[in-house]
């Protein structure tokens, strides 16, 4: 059975439309400006033989005239002024027509009705969503960490407890735990058959319960480090994780370290 979107989801779904018609709109609004002095009114086009004539008619008035050929710069401008007019219109509405949905997604939403019910009658009731707090612990309990056998040469202990291999590491985990963003260390995950991986860190963006991955390649100027790596993200998108979409990346050499702001970047893009 499809999955239902959930109502995060949603609403994200129409703020990246509502975000699509404003661009638009700028666009619409330049092109308008740009034909400032044009005159208004509407503009029709007859077919005769193998060729067009053009009639305008301004606003405000029941008097077509004719406009020859020769003046085909001022056609093309009324008509791009008519179609400018019209599509501003059309947008309007619907940028309308977004934000009252968008307003409805924050006024009545679904996932909250439990939350608000009595803890008498919650236990009476099975929720369509499970509450983000339950639906939390389950992923830990499925995605538990540490589940890499690999030696750990240089332990180092993040703010919630776990031994990770660097401070680049350390760094992430503690910034997601900062700012209580759900994430394992090292779990396993199983793609396809057979192919069995540990990444660095799976996290969790709790506002749509998208599960992601994030690996930090803290050694890309060494060859065979950069080589297997490279073959293991061919095969997380081969696999349906997709760089910049599922999967989050972070890198840094021996001279060029972690940079800080770019993580909090990803974190703000991916996770919050």
């Amino acid at each position: 059975m499809k999955k239902q979107k959930s109502a995060e989801e949603m609403k994200e779904y129409f703020e990246n439309e509502l975000n699509a018609v404003k661009d638009l709109l700028v666009i619409n609004e330049a092109n308008m400006k740009s034909l400032e002095g044009v005159p208004e009114g509407s503009l029709r086009v007859r077919k005769k033989k193998e060729s067009y004539q053009y009639y305008f008619k301004s606003n405000g008035t029941d008097c077509e005239k004719y406009i020859s050929t020769s003046r085909k710069n001022l056609i093309q401008k009324i008509a791009q002024l008519d179609y400018e007019m019209k599509a501003n219109k059309t947008l309007k509405q619907r940028k309308n027509c977004l934000e009252k949905m968008i307003r409805n997604y924050e006024d009545s939403d679904i996932e909250q009705l439990y939350e608000k019910l009595g803890e008498g009658r919650k236990g009476l009731v099975k929720p369509l969503v499970t509450p983000t707090d339950e639906y939390v612990a389950d992923w830990l309990e499925k995605h538990s960490g540490g589940k890499n056998n690999y030696p750990i040469s240089k332990p180092i202990k993040t703010k919630r407890g776990e031994i990770v291999r660097s401070k680049s590491e350390k760094f992430i985990a503690d910034m997601l735990y900062a700012k209580g963003i759900p994430y394992q260390y090292e779990p396993q995950l199983v793609l396809g058959r057979d192919n069995i991986y540990y990444p660095d860190f799976l996290v969790l963006n709790v506002r749509n319960r998208k599960t992601y991955i994030w690996e930090h390649l803290g050694l890309v100027d060494d060859e065979g480090y950069s080589s297997k790596n490279f073959k293991k993200i061919l095969s997380y998108e081969k696999h349906g994780f997709l760089l910049g979409r599922d999967l989050i990346i972070t890198m840094e050499t021996e001279n060029d370290v972690i940079d800080l702001k770019n993580v909090e970047d990803k974190i703000a893009e991916f996770l919050m």
